[in-house]
């Protein structure tokens, strides 16, 4: 059975930026492409997260999104 590569690989992306009280988004980079990504998080009325078109974040960015609370659904 063929097995995918299950390795997050962290892209180039800026901050996770505020744009209104329980919403985010952080933008980044796609390989060999001029164009952007961004992922969009919403922080539920139960505190959990949605994150839509999720990224892998470095360290100190994904240590600051998982402050915010728990991950309950990703949207890819």
């Amino acid at each position: 059975m063929a097995t995918g590569d299950t390795t997050w690989k962290v892209l180039p992306h800026g901050p996770l930026t505020a744009l209104d009280d329980n919403l985010w988004r952080v933008e980044g980079s796609l390989s060999g492409a001029p164009l952007k990504r961004v992922m969009t998080v919403v922080r539920r009325h139960d505190g959990g997260l949605v994150l839509h078109s999720p990224m892998a974040l470095e360290e100190s960015a994904m240590k600051e999104l998982e402050a915010l609370g728990p991950i309950a659904l990703l949207v890819v």
